[in-house]
């Protein structure tokens, strides 16, 4: 390429941030009853995954996906610290489990990663670290943690941090 020469931007990518604001904006004001209940992780993550799917029609949106082509989705670092995690015998690296993901499947394309965690639930900084390992192990574009406001601690319904 020449030094005059742009390179060519993916469309959406300007857009990327903004749709998933959007989508989980959408879900969780139309879901509302599922943070005034403090259901489970699962459940909301689930919904929200569905209205992200509206949003990246062109890829693949999955909760709890672990797989990384055909083997396990493994990263090397980031969860050294966590007290809690998958237990698991792996010698090349830890398998992990992100909430939601966008990607596209049997490839390398991994586009968004979403951690969340309930405002009840504190998990010392995993999620952050896991978000940074996902970025710089496995290529995701845009990491982001999600707090759910659930509950009695529901002042608003949830805050979106780009990681």
């Amino acid at each position: 390429m020449s030094s005059t020469e742009v390179p060519i931007k993916h469309p959406e990518s300007d857009n990327i941030p903004a749709k998933v604001n959007k989508a989980i904006k959408n879900c969780l004001s139309i879901e509302s009853k599922l943070l005034d209940l403090a259901v489970n992780e699962r459940s909301v993550t689930h919904k929200v995954a569905e209205y992200l799917q509206k949003e990246f029609t062109n890829y693949d949106v999955d909760c709890e996906y672990n797989k990384d082509g055909h083997d396990g989705k493994k990263i090397l670092s980031g969860l050294d610290k966590c007290k809690k995690g998958p237990t698991t015998n792996d010698e090349d690296g830890r398998t992990v489990y992100p909430d939601i993901i966008i990607h596209k499947r049997d490839s390398s394309t991994n586009l968004v990663v979403i951690e969340a965690k309930k405002s009840t639930n504190s998990d010392g900084g995993c999620d952050r670290q896991k978000l940074e390992a996902f970025k710089s192990e496995l290529g995701y574009k845009f990491c982001y943690e999600l707090i759910l406001y659930v509950g009695t601690d529901r002042t608003k319904d949830y805050d979106l941090n780009q990681r």
